[in-house]
């Protein structure tokens, strides 16, 4: 799926970010973007995690959320972010970006995260994308103009002989492709897989 962020304003991927939280078992959350910001803190939520039955874990999350189009954040820029965090003595902090961090700055990111007192997160892109596809009709509002949340993918009765792949997992059912081999039989069941998950799918 190809998302146009540009089709979000600053505020609006503040916004989208806030719900994706929700839709991800995040409480009390609380948007500060709105105001302008509170020293790189838009959002703070509560996460709440089970290890044990009866027992219960709560941590604290203060999240930015940043819609770069052109160019990812640099050090600087997430170093400021980090920096401003400690102030609120959160457990977690967590960057929301729709682009992909540098591999210099992901290893400069892996080398620093022990002077933290806190755990360091990042969603990029390519995680939204997978939130997006996993949670679309929820979604969809903040996408108007993508087609990709409107198509619909019709599944059809076929026959013939085809290799057929199955799961252990889950044996009521199984794949059927047409390959010549069973490596190209997976790799066409592999796609296969990775196109539905991304679709939006009725039976007829």
């Amino acid at each position: 799926m190809q998302i146009d962020w540009q089709e979000l304003a600053p505020l609006d991927f503040e916004k989208f970010c806030y719900h994706l939280l929700e839709l991800n078992n995040f409480s009390n959350l609380k948007w500060h973007g709105k105001s302008g910001g509170d020293k790189g803190r838009d959002l703070t939520a509560t996460k709440t995690e089970c290890p044990l039955p009866s027992i219960e874990k709560h941590s604290s999350w203060v999240v930015q959320c940043k819609r770069y189009i052109a160019t990812p954040p640099t050090k600087d820029e997430i170093s400021s972010f980090l920096n401003s965090a400690r102030e609120f003595k959160p457990d977690n902090v967590l960057l929301i970006i729709s682009n992909t961090l540098s591999s210099n700055v992901k290893d400069w990111l892996e080398s620093i995260k022990n002077e933290y007192r806190f755990n360091i997160y990042v969603w990029e892109e390519q995680n939204l994308v997978t939130q997006i596809v996993r949670y679309r009709d929820a979604l969809s509002e903040y996408f108007p103009q993508n087609e990709d949340f409107a198509r619909q993918v019709v599944f059809y009765e076929v026959h013939g002989g085809y290799t057929r792949i199955g799961c252990d997992e889950f044996q009521d059912v199984e794949l059927l492709c047409n390959a010549d081999s069973y490596e190209e039989a997976k790799r066409k069941a592999s796609e296969f897989i990775r196109f539905i998950k991304e679709r939006n799918i009725i039976f007829e």
